[in-house]
């Protein structure tokens, strides 16, 4: 086969989008998640891909730019379905506390387990410990479709703050360990920074919707995509928090009808003809279409970029269970008070997935724990994912189940 001709290339390309597609139908009937089966296909592949040349070297750069697209693109698709409401702000609340506890108490507990096995700093363990302990939004928001949708709004919520805290947590230990300033200096560039991306995404939502609601251009859409791009990697230049801002814009047009009162002296807010529900409608076909092709894609490389023989080391495989561990363990303390009433499947939801990787590919190779095997980290994306399957197994079958009786009654 010759992959050098365009025409087998775009063969392959649309072949896999198709097989995605499958796996989300297969994802809907069984609740196994859609990411698992792309990234099966993708270790499948790379062998025969080795014949070619193509090695996981090679693929690397390019996942990253995947993984980076596709995460603006789930953010902004999850969280324009969020609607922020008064009946909402105690789920809101809960949501909030729980990614933000949980988050920083399973860093802590896995940057432990890192500098006891491994005699690495503190600093460099929360390296490792911060990605380790974010929820995957990519992997969360296809899979709980079907849940309860108290239960699944609080999920994407607090998955959504995870993938925020997270971030904050990681770029804080990595700017504590390369800065020269003192611990007080960081601390305050931290707090800075972060009302900085706070302020950006107030201001860039307000301007962003005055320039484009009157905009007819049948290509401003992509436009649009393009503007958030640029804000996203503009930020990320500036050691600010870009997930702030896409999130921010992404809530602002899914509350558009309490955020934009201002823009709204011409127009019916209940009417087809408002300029910025059509600018929502439009945006989130477009977000949500974009976030399938390269969720589709990323994950298909990353599966590439796997070394497989990674594991087969029994020591790898009891850290990464001591690991699995401490991000249950802390979930179930967090959870059980919090929730006040079942915790499942809450509790099973904790996979770990396309943030993870990009920030722990993003550890500078002079900070790297040296003993600290890729297998770890795949053993616990992996193990993550068919918990969280065998939880949206069983609440699917407890709520069948409950349904029953009630139907023969």
């Amino acid at each position: 086969m010759d992959l050098s001709n365009p025409n087998i290339i775009i063969i392959i390309a649309s072949s896999l989008l198709i097989i995605s597609y499958l796996f989300g139908l297969i994802a809907k009937r069984t609740s196994f998640p859609s990411v698992l089966l792309l990234i099966f296909l993708g270790m499948g592949m790379s062998g025969f891909l080795a014949n070619y040349g193509i090695t996981s070297e090679k693929l690397m750069p390019v996942a990253r730019i995947l993984g980076i697209i596709g995460l603006i693109m789930i953010v902004l698709e999850a969280a324009m379905d969020l609607r922020i409401t008064k009946d909402k702000y105690r789920l809101i609340g809960k949501s909030f506390i729980a990614a933000f506890v949980i988050l920083v108490i399973t860093a802590v507990s896995i940057a432990g387990i890192i500098v006891f096995l491994f005699d690495a700093s503190f600093l460099a363990a929360m390296l490792y410990g911060a990605p380790l302990s974010i929820i995957s939004s990519a992997i969360i928001i296809p899979s709980v479709g079907n849940m309860v949708q108290t239960k699944k709004e609080f999920i994407i919520y607090e998955s959504a703050f995870s993938d925020i805290f997270g971030i904050m947590c990681f770029y804080f230990a990595l700017n504590l360990l390369q800065s020269e300033a003192s611990s007080g200096m960081v601390v305050l560039s931290f707090v800075i920074n972060l009302l900085l991306s706070f302020l950006i995404a107030f201001v860039a939502s307000y301007l962003i919707v005055f320039f484009f609601k009157d905009l007819k251009s049948t290509s401003r859409l992509f436009l649009l995509v393009a503007i958030i791009f640029i804000l996203y990697s503009v930020s990320d230049l500036f050691n600010l928090y870009p997930l702030i801002i896409v999130l921010g814009f992404g809530l602002s047009l899914a509350n558009h009808e309490r955020v934009f009162k201002i823009f709204r002296n011409t127009y019916n807010p209940e009417s087809d003809d408002d300029p910025i529900i059509r600018i929502k409608k439009e945006f989130q076909l477009i977000t949500s279409e974009t976030a399938f092709v390269l969720r589709t894609f990323f994950f298909i490389v990353f599966g590439m970029t796997i070394n497989i023989s990674a594991l087969l080391s029994l020591d790898v495989f009891l850290i990464s269970l001591a690991i699995i561990a401490a991000i249950y363990l802390t979930r179930y303390i967090i959870l059980k008070p919090l929730l006040k009433g079942s915790i499942m499947p809450e509790l099973s939801l904790a996979p770990r997935g396309l943030l993870t990787i990009l920030l722990l590919y993003t550890i500078p190779v002079a900070l790297a724990v040296p003993d600290f095997e890729q297998g770890i980290f795949l053993y616990v994306i992996l193990i993550t994912s068919l918990l969280m399957t065998y939880g949206l197994v069983m609440d699917s079958r407890n709520r069948s189940s409950a349904v029953e009786p009630e139907s023969n009654a």
